[in-house]
């Protein structure tokens, strides 16, 4: 079989049911299946879709797990040898999905593949041609995201079918890849949380172990963007979790320790332990995963802010001469990832027009969603002082082997269950050190 049709749902029986509609009306004559994963829906989603659509596949979790794992049931299941993940509340133009499956076929399924996003009027279904996304960034110092112009992007080598355009990473409503390639990379994080994180991790993950994220702007699925979640919540807990797993599993130790140090800063010591302990629930699976990437990447983050033209972490000659594969030239367009330092706004694209995510269960804040996508910020009062906090008192070296054009380098690996960090004055030992990583 060419291609499986893979959505993840929660709760969108109604928006799920026309998108079914589309792929199916849209894929005719295409070798494909169309597979459903439900994360434990509330509404009904199987039990009244099922018997409509007799082509579709339904599978479902006992329990609400989240994002990441819904996708990485969906992907489990699937029998296509390209794999084109789609958000419940989507609308492919005709032909759109076959030409994603070209595409990555034409990558010999080693790379992934993303169309140009359409915003989707949800009550007329209508893609709106003139609101469309492009490529998409991940700023690695704030873990910023946001939209890029098709005119910042530029033409990948090695591509003969057609051009495609090299992105940092991509949005995670729609993006197709090779099955084999999902699971070189270990698939999407089933350790993140309910929400975040997941799509533009993946991205990162792909170009790390040398796999090409790229853009089809000829191929154009329309997505139902919102303001809010409508439904259920998201603990601000949850995205900053996945932001840590993010963080920890690409970044070299002296780069997470940095990173670690002042992203921790920006919140208050309360609120930092309940974040800090939910990472640590997940950490073994975490630690399998880095340890596993550490040793089978062919980059570094150093490469990745190199090549994206990113001022995070130390990019210079020096980095330049570590690792000659980087492109001497930017692959994408100067300026067109904003600095966190220097306050630009990216590029406008389909996305909510502002709003707040509604406040999480048990009272936790909301977070603010800034217009068009752009990067995540967290709001703290301004009386709230920085704070720092004390790492695990132990690390026991790994050597991890890399290959020949990048310089030996030294992972640390904390035990299976380090101890909780407490806020305080940085440390400076070396069982303790910190230096100053849509």
């Amino acid at each position: 079989m060419r291609a499986s049709i893979l959505i993840a749902s929660y709760n969108e029986r109604g928006l799920l049911a026309r998108t079914l509609r589309s792929c199916l009306d849209t894929t005719d004559g295409l070798d494909c299946e169309v597979i459903v994963a439900d994360d434990a829906s509330s509404d009904g989603t199987v039990r009244d879709l099922a018997g409509q659509f007799e082509r579709v596949r339904f599978v479902e979790h006992a329990c609400r797990r989240g994002v990441a794992p819904t996708k990485d049931l969906a992907a489990r299941v699937a029998r296509g040898d390209v794999l084109v993940f789609l958000d419940g509340h989507c609308k492919p133009e005709d032909g759109a999905i076959a030409r994603l499956v070209v595409a990555v076929e034409g990558l010999g399924g080693r790379g992934v593949v993303t169309p140009r996003i359409a915003t989707l009027d949800s009550s007329a279904w209508e893609n709106d041609p003139n609101q469309c996304g492009h490529g998409y960034y991940l700023e690695l110092d704030s873990f910023g995201i946001g939209w890029i112009d098709l005119e910042h992007l530029r033409p990948y080598d090695g591509v003969a079918v057609r051009p495609l355009y090299a992105q940092p990473t991509f949005i995670g409503c729609c993006a197709a890849m090779g099955r084999d390639l999902y699971a070189c990379l270990r698939g999407f994080d089933t350790g993140m949380r309910t929400y975040g994180s997941e799509d533009v991790d993946f991205g990162l993950k792909a170009w790390l172990m040398g796999y090409p994220v790229l853009h089809d702007p000829a191929a154009v699925i329309g997505h139902r963007f919102r303001t809010g979640f409508d439904g259920y919540a998201v603990p601000e807990e949850h995205l900053l979790v996945n932001q840590l797993r993010m963080a920890r599993k690409h970044f070299t130790d002296p780069t997470w320790f940095s990173w670690l140090d002042r992203f921790s800063a920006r919140y208050p010591a309360d609120f930092w332990e309940t974040v800090w302990s939910q990472y640590l629930d997940g950490y073994e699976s975490l630690e399998r995963e880095r340890a596993y990437l550490m040793a089978n990447r062919v980059r570094d983050e150093f490469w990745y802010a190199a090549a994206f033209g990113m001022a995070w972490p130390g990019r210079g000659p020096d980095r330049q001469a570590r690792h000659p594969s980087v492109p001497p030239i930017p692959l994408i367009a100067a300026s067109a990832i904003p600095s966190s330092a220097s306050g630009a706004t990216p590029s406008n694209g389909p996305g909510p027009a502002s709003g707040t995510l509604p406040s999480s269960a048990g009272g936790k804040r909301g977070l603010s969603l800034p217009p068009t996508m752009a990067p995540r910020k967290f709001s703290l009062p301004p009386t709230m002082a920085p704070r720092k906090f004390s790492l695990p008192p132990t690390m026991a070296p790994r050597k991890f082997s890399l290959p020949p054009t990048m310089a030996p380098r030294k992972f640390s690996l904390p035990p299976s269950q380090p101890p909780k960090p407490t806020h305080g004055a940085s440390p400076s030992s070396p069982t303790g050190q910190s230096s100053s990583a849509p």
